[in-house]
């Protein structure tokens, strides 16, 4: 009943702004809409909240610095920011204490290396002996260095459940000393892009909403793009969602209606999402 009310606001706000036109005038809404939680897509808010700014120049996006999907979960139920992203469904216990998750968009969990290796693909095989320690250079000889995120991560998660075989290499390079363990995304990403040879988990969302200087290497012969991510072709990918308190203000609404607007769908296309419309939930 509560996702039905917040759907039906954000239904509201589309058919209002479609009245007024995005230029109009920004009555009513509030001055800042705060926006934490996954590092995963904070690169497309701060995108996307640029261009809303720009329909209403009286708000003021601001886009915090990663707090995970629990963090930002947490700090919406307590108010101390307007709109979190996830990736991840919401808990039960999330749930009864009132928050609404809404998804929007999904893209694709890569292997990632820097742009300046000639690799551009990579088997399950070759990561299984990658991590378990048997391959460690790559063949042009240039020494793999491998960014690993926490145990409990959900990139770990998605790779464990998508790959079963490469689940032991894994777990066989975190009890291996002297790889570093990346807690947030943009910590990952930094540990990839900053090492030759780095090698590690990101998300199309991450290189291309933050134009990092990473590329994405296809997995078995398949290139991690919007058209394989749709099919189904590419087997890794995350689910973002929005989530708000149980009652979202008109600005926190207005956003998200901005986001699956035309111009807000073409930003996350750009930044490497498959959207998600309401027909898809």
């Amino acid at each position: 009943m509560l996702l039905g009310k917040f759907r039906m606001r954000v239904v509201g706000v589309l058919m209002a702004t479609a009245i007024m036109g995005f230029g109009a005038p920004s009555a009513g809404l509030a001055e800042t809409l705060q926006i934490g939680g996954t590092g995963g897509d904070l690169g497309t808010m701060r995108q996307l909240g640029e261009a809303f700014t720009a329909k209403h120049p009286g708000v003021t996006v601001e886009v915090l610095p990663s707090l995970g999907s629990g963090g930002g979960i947490k700090a919406v139920l307590a108010g101390a920011i307007d709109l979190a992203v996830s990736s991840r469904p919401l808990k039960a216990k999330e749930r009864g204490q009132g928050a609404q998750a809404s998804p929007y968009a999904r893209t694709a969990l890569v292997f990632a290396t820097p742009r300046g290796n000639p690799e551009t693909s990579v088997t399950t095989e070759q990561l299984i002996d990658i991590y378990s320690g048997a391959q460690r250079a790559w063949p042009d000889g240039t020494r793999i260095r491998i960014v690993l995120r926490p145990e409990t991560d959900t990139d770990n998660t998605i790779l464990k459940e998508s790959l079963p075989a490469l689940a032991p290499a894994l777990e066989e390079a975190a009890r291996r000393p002297g790889i570093p363990v990346a807690f947030t995304d943009q910590e990952a990403a930094d540990g990839i892009q900053n090492f030759p040879g780095g090698l590690g988990t990101s998300m199309l969302s991450v290189i291309y909403g933050e134009e990092r200087q990473l590329k994405a290497l296809a997995l078995d012969g398949v290139t991690p793009t919007r058209d394989s991510i749709a099919d189904g072709a590419y087997p890794l990918t995350k689910t973002f969602y929005l989530v708000t308190g149980s009652v979202p203000g008109d600005t926190v609404a207005a956003f998200i209606a901005f986001a699956r607007s035309a111009q807000g769908r073409g930003i996350l296309e750009k930044t490497g999402h498959v959207v998600i419309g309401e027909e898809d939930q």
